[in-house]
């Protein structure tokens, strides 16, 4: 999987499986740095309970720009809008 690819997925929350490829690195190891040294991965995580996503749109822009700063605001847009859209989806089913 290339940069591109990854840049043009629909999925705006990525899985350790979805980068490894391109990081050249296991899903294990990228799993266990997001939950025991995220800041050796230089990315954005987010880790809920055993779950690890990476910001996909933030990924991108540190892969690019190593811009860490930038990388973690783009972050922190992408959980708000995931947050929303999980809220809206949960509001659907219930009814209200």
């Amino acid at each position: 999987m290339t940069l591109e690819d990854i840049e043009n997925s629909p999925k705006e929350f990525l899985r350790a499986s979805d980068i490894a490829p391109f990081l050249k690195s296991d899903t294990s190891t990228i799993i266990y740095c997001a939950k025991n040294k995220p800041d050796l991965l230089g990315f954005p995580v987010i880790v809920l309970g055993r779950t690890v996503r990476i910001p996909r749109r933030a990924f991108v822009h540190f892969c690019k720009h190593g811009d860490m700063a930038t990388a973690i605001n783009y972050s922190l847009l992408a959980a708000a809008i995931g947050y929303i859209e999980q809220t809206r989806k949960e509001r659907e089913k219930s009814g209200s």
